[in-house]
């Protein structure tokens, strides 16, 4: 009997993971895989990953403090900048964002600093930032804007902040906005981060990671308006039991506590506009707090009637950023003891037949 239910056991998860597997094929269909590597160490704690229209790589990482840049078959070309305090330097490169013409904006998150290179890592210029908010990992360059992810502190109470930081090109501060709701401020809800993708129309699409529900905000910084449900594989923190229990969390730079958090709610991780929908990609782990029990939900909204085209995708694929009209994947990563590797995919998503096929 107890062999018959392991077999019964292994079956129902071999079809749940076929099943799966068939349906992100469904949506995304991948066109190629690269292998990053480099003769230069390859940590494998990793900031920012963005291409620019050559199809170029460009890396930041965290362990190594270096920024990578690959050529379109992944091999590597050279590191851009360097160690220091100079001009074009840097201490912990973390974010990393192209604009139009493929210059290359990078945060230093020691210094507190934006630097700016060209296309071929020729360096430009560099501003700080302030002191009253976190150095951005996700941002985007918009015309004449830079648009940070980058949450405002307002003491004394540590959970309370605005966002998203706008400033200019030429590093000078312009507006801050997108405050915390109040449900996570109500639930004392740990390591609420914002996430942020800025679509062709030039709309931003935000939401905080503890909380599934996206915010569009136009150019201004102006909110227009707010949706999405929830969706069932979404685990949402319930609160803490008071006050100090919230503040002990905070302030322990690790415990048990922590580690049960962090394998027990979910953590939205990217959203990508991609012409009429947007992708959202939610962090879960299930099972232990390690790579092996990481695992992604994939959910698509079509933008303009704010209708779920497809939720709950479930895959190890972890989503990193667009790339014209495709999306860019981690398909796998490979960590030795002197060396990491990371493979990603390029995927384009797919049409409207093979969705309508899906649906019936």
């Amino acid at each position: 009997m107890i062999k018959l239910a392991f077999l019964f056991n292994f079956l129902l998860l071999s079809i749940s993971t076929f099943a799966q597997e068939s349906t992100f094929n469904v949506f995304f269909q991948k066109i190629k895989e690269i292998s990053l590597k480099s003769s230069a160490n390859l940590s494998g704690v990793y900031g920012e990953l963005r291409i620019n229209k050559s199809d170029e790589i460009f890396l930041t990482d965290i362990a190594e403090k270096k920024i990578f840049k690959f050529d379109n078959l992944g091999q590597f070309k050279e590191v851009i900048g360097g160690i220091g305090k100079g001009p074009g330097e840097y201490l912990q490169p973390v974010g990393l964002c192209l604009d139009e013409k493929d210059n290359i904006y990078v945060s230093d998150n020691m210094q507190r600093k934006i630097i700016i290179y060209t296309k071929h890592g020729k360096y430009l210029k560099s501003f700080y930032i302030g002191i009253d908010h976190w150095v951005p990992e996700l941002f985007f360059v918009s015309d004449s804007l830079i648009i940070m992810a980058s949450p405002q502190f307002q003491p004394p109470d540590a959970f309370l902040y605005k966002n998203i930081q706008f400033y200019s090109l030429n590093g000078k501060f312009l507006k801050s906005f997108f405050p915390t709701s109040q449900f996570l401020l109500r639930t004392r809800n740990p390591d609420v981060q914002p996430i942020l993708d800025l679509a062709t129309d030039r709309l931003i699409y935000a939401a905080l990671s503890r909380e599934f529900k996206i915010y569009v905000f136009d150019e201004f910084g102006n909110l227009k308006e707010e949706f999405g449900e929830k969706p069932s594989h979404f685990k949402e923190f319930e609160g803490f039991r008071g006050e100090s229990d919230a503040l002990k969390f905070l302030r322990e730079p690790y415990s048990k506590e922590k580690e049960i958090f962090y394998k027990s709610y979910s953590n939205i991780d990217r959203i990508i506009s991609l012409g009429d929908y947007l992708i959202i990609s939610t962090l879960s782990y299930e099972g232990g707090y390690d790579d092996k029990n990481r695992f992604f939900y994939i959910d698509i909204i079509n933008r303009k009637n704010k209708k779920q085209v497809a939720s709950s995708i479930k895959t190890p694929f972890r989503l990193l950023c667009k790339n014209g009209t495709k999306l860019i994947f981690t398909v796998s990563q490979e960590d030795t003891e002197f060396n990491s590797s990371i493979k990603i995919g390029f995927f384009e998503f797919s049409n409207m037949k093979q969705r309508k096929t899906f649906s019936k």
